[in-house]
């Protein structure tokens, strides 16, 4: 799986917020606004939205964000939740093709993996 790893280190890249936990409802809402200005980001930046952005309303009153961006054969997946006091944002960019290059035995490791 390390082998596995190194291959595809170029074609992944993440990012997360710094602030998850310990949020007041004014920081989680600021946070909420930085996402919304990354996702405004990334439209001014040529990333085509390929879902809408979906926004589910927890139980205990929080939030679950959704959505996909698309450009030049990377797909993006961000994400955005709150549930005080926990508030956190990431993003995964994923290179299509990189992906194309795997054997069979390195696609059911991948799958395999939770």
């Amino acid at each position: 799986m390390t082998v596995l790893a190194a291959r595809l280190s170029p074609c992944v890249v993440t990012w997360s917020s710094d602030d998850a936990t310990g949020a007041s409802g004014e920081a989680a809402a600021k946070a909420r606004r930085q996402f919304d200005t990354i996702l405004a980001d990334l439209g001014a930046h040529g990333w085509k939205g390929t879902t809408p952005t979906e926004e589910v309303s927890m139980q205990n009153g929080g939030i679950q964000v959704i959505t996909t961006y698309q450009n030049q054969g990377w797909i993006l997946n961000a994400r955005h939740g709150s549930m005080r006091p926990w508030v956190e944002s990431s993003a995964m960019a994923t290179k299509e093709s990189c992906f194309d290059r795997l054997t069979d035995e390195e696609m059911g490791l991948l799958e395999d993996v939770d």
